[in-house]
């Protein structure tokens, strides 16, 4: 039994002794909630298991931790998204929901160390920049670009890597997406709110994902942020 990954039901449970009725990237919070009885008894009898719920129903030291955490989390007002992580970065520590196949790991590492996650994790960001990218950010391409390279329609098959962010505006939601994929060696990306094609400088995605962690960094020479 793996303590940091939390079934549908744990976080159900969670989320009900915090009071919270949204967690962002949890979007099963309220089907759950359709069958609070059964849904908390499954919940609270793993939480148990995993002494974070004494058989008093009680919160231990480490559910104690582990609400603080996730209360945190629910009161962010940005959230950062790379694939299937839902991060909450800050100067000293990022705070990342991840979807995983046994349901919802919660953890609290340094913004440099998730870093090293991904990289690992996603053979997008740890591909090498080619030459070519030192000259350029992002570049939107044209229709004529399109038909050449067969992406009129903008659609692909090579492993897309999807990164993001949501911060509330005056106005309502601001939300920045972007997917990316690599073709003949040259990183594309699809903006989907804007439903154009880039051609983009792997410089501009590791910047955005350095820039957006809080990751201390120094740029290769000849390279602007």
């Amino acid at each position: 039994m793996k303590k940091d990954v939390f079934s549908a039901q744990e976080v159900y449970v969670l989320m009900d002794i915090l009071g919270g009725t949204e967690l962002f990237g949890f979007p099963e919070l309220y089907l759950v909630g359709l069958t609070a009885l059964e849904s908390s008894e499954v919940g609270v009898e793993r939480l148990q298991k995993k002494q974070i719920v004494t058989k008093e129903n009680q919160l231990t030291s480490i559910g104690m931790t582990l609400l603080k955490i996730l209360e945190r989390y629910c009161e962010s007002e940005t959230y950062v998204m790379v694939e299937n992580h839902f991060l909450v970065p800050d100067e000293k520590e990022t705070i990342c929901l991840e979807k995983v196949q046994e349901g919802y790991r919660l953890s609290v590492l340094p913004g440099k160390a998730l870093l090293e996650k991904l990289y690992h994790e996603y053979e997008l960001v740890r591909r090498e920049a080619t030459e070519e990218e030192l000259t350029f950010k992002k570049q939107r391409l044209r229709r004529s670009e399109l038909r050449q390279l067969g992406l009129e329609e903008a659609e692909f098959q090579v492993a897309p890597l999807s990164i993001g962010k949501v911060s509330p505006t005056e106005s309502g939601i601001s939300k920045e997406e972007w997917v990316f994929f690599e073709l003949e060696n040259q990183l594309y990306a699809v903006s989907p709110s804007e439903e154009y094609v880039y051609k983009m400088s792997h410089y501009w995605l590791t910047h955005w994902l350095v820039e957006e962690l809080k990751v201390p960094y120094e740029l290769p020479e000849g390279v602007t942020a």
